[in-house]
């Protein structure tokens, strides 16, 4: 089976549907069905590389699947890509004066700062703040699923999740992203909560 492109780490929802959504990952996931999914054809996932976490998750991501009614076989007509970024708001100091330039004040500014990688990301616990004071971001995730005839490489469906985790169990939030995928695949939503 191929195993090259899109990455399969997160993030991305509860085995029990939206009611698992609850208290676990504040968002929503828009999609746009561009083909219609071929009445019984099963779903692979195309991995970055084939480390143990992203076999396990892989193999957990296709239970769902499973249990969402959809067939899957290893090297199967539709390929599903999943691209993961963490998203940080942080802190910087600038020291440039603030009224006079005596005074010496400094400001705090917000930025970002950007964490993408696979979906084993979201299993990873959020970070804290580097000066030590042990302030936590606000984390955001965003996810891109993407759904691909294996032969000719057209996209067959795309989507886009994104939400605030509302919980440090980082296995319930890939949960509450994999679920949203298997609730919603096949269809177009705009802004649906998870």
């Amino acid at each position: 089976m191929r195993r090259a492109g899109a990455t399969l780490a997160i993030l991305i929802a509860g085995i029990a549907g939206a009611q698992a959504a609850d208290g676990v990952c504040d968002g929503t996931i828009s999609s746009q069905a561009l083909k219609l999914l071929p009445a019984g054809a099963a779903f692979d996932i195309d991995l970055y590389d084939n480390s143990e976490e992203n076999l396990a998750l892989r193999d957990r991501f296709l239970k769902i699947i499973q249990d969402a009614g959809y067939p899957t076989a290893e090297g199967g007509p539709l390929m599903i890509a999943v691209m993961s970024e963490r998203l940080f708001p942080r802190y910087r100091r600038d020291t440039r004066a603030v009224g006079t330039p005596t005074t010496g004040a400094t400001t705090d500014q917000l930025g970002i700062n950007r964490d993408r990688d696979t979906i084993g990301n979201l299993e990873r616990a959020p970070r804290n703040d580097p000066a030590g004071a042990n302030r936590r971001y606000e984390e955001r995730i965003e996810v891109r699923f993407e759904v691909r005839d294996a032969k000719t490489r057209d996209f067959v469906w795309l989507a886009q999740l994104s939400c605030s985790p509302l919980t440090d169990n980082r296995s319930l939030i890939v949960e509450t992203v994999m679920d949203a995928f298997a609730a919603t695949v096949g269809r177009t939503v705009a802004n649906e909560p998870l």
